[in-house]
C-alpha cells in the first residue's frame, strides 16, 4: 500500500500519523475479509497481518510505504473449541478497486481531522472527487494486480504457494529488507560515492554519484525516529 508524494512527507514529519494510516488500512482489508468469510458460512472469523514500514526506495530516496504478508483466508474455531483455517479465494481487480474507494476518504478524512491546517484542503478535495466519482479516480490499469486511486496504489499481485516454504522466506526478507545493499556501493577514485540501483524509474540513472555529505544526508533521511517499530504485528 503506497500513497501520494505529499502524504508520504507528512508521515516521515509526524510518525504518529502512521500507525492511523496502517490501522484504518488493515481494518479495510480485513473487514473485506470477513464478509468474504461470511459468505462461505464462518460466523466469526479472525484476521491477521504482517507489516513492514520502509521508509526508502531502491535510489536511497525517501519513499515511506507499507508491505504487508496477509494470509489467504481466515482463522476460525469449530464446535469443538479447535482453531482451523479457511481459504479465500484471490482478490480480484474490481475487489481491489472497492477496497481502495473505501480506504481512501476514510484515511483522509482522519488526516484532515488532525491538527494539519495547511494539508486538510487537499485532503478534502481528494476525498470529495474519490466519493463524487468526478476524477477518474481508477487509472489505465498498471501491470499485475494493481489498482491506483488519487496518487494511492494498492498491489496485491504477489502470490506465496502454501507448501513453499523457500519462497515464503524470500518474500518476508525482501519485505524486511535493510534500505541499501552493501555490494552495490563503491567508492570512486575521486572520493565520491557509487551507488547502483538495482530498479530505477524510467529516464533515472542506474548509477549514483553522491558526495560523501548528498549519501550521508539520505542516509540521515531514512533513520527511524526513536522507538519507531518498522515491523508491525
Amino acid at each position: 500500500f503506497t500513497l501520494p508524494r505529499r502524504l508520504r512527507f507528512l508521515l516521515v514529519w509526524r510518525p504518529k500519523l502512521i500507525s492511523l494510516v496502517l490501522r484504518l488500512f488493515l481494518r479495510a482489508l480485513f473487514a473485506w475479509q470477513r464478509r468474504c468469510a461470511r459468505r462461505q458460512g464462518v460466523t466469526d472469523p479472525l484476521c491477521g497481518a504482517v507489516t513492514c514500514i520502509q521508509r526508502f526506495g531502491s535510489a536511497l530516496n525517501l519513499n515511506l510505504h507499507f508491505h504487508t504478508l496477509v494470509p489467504d483466508g481466515v482463522f476460525y474455531e469449530d464446535a469443538d473449541g479447535q482453531m482451523l483455517f479457511r481459504p479465500l479465494d484471490p482478490p480480484t481487480r474490481s475487489a481491489l478497486e472497492k477496497l481502495i474507494r473505501k480506504i481512501v476518504p476514510r484515511l483522509l478524512r482522519k488526516l484532515g481531522a488532525e491538527d494539519l491546517p495547511e494539508q486538510a484542503e487537499g485532503m478534502a478535495a481528494l476525498a470529495q472527487s474519490l466519493q463524487s466519482g468526478s476524477s477518474k479516480a481508477v487509472d489505465d490499469p498498471p501491470r499485475g494486480l494493481c489498482v491506483l486511486a488519487e496518487g494511492f496504489s494498492l498491489h496485491a499481485g504477489v502470490f506465496v504457494d502454501e507448501l513453499d516454504g523457500d519462497a515464503l522466506e524470500r518474500l518476508a526478507r525482501y519485505c524486511a529488507r535493510p534500505p541499501l545493499a552493501l555490494r552495490r556501493l563503491s567508492l570512486a577514485e575521486d572520493g565520491q560515492i557509487l551507488y547502483r540501483v538495482k530498479h530505477a524509474a524510467p529516464g533515472a540513472p542506474q548509477l549514483l554519484r553522491l558526495s560523501p555529505m548528498q549519501f550521508l544526508g539520505r542516509l540521515a533521511a531514512l533513520v527511524p525516529p526513536p522507538r519507531s517499530r518498522l515491523t508491525r504485528f
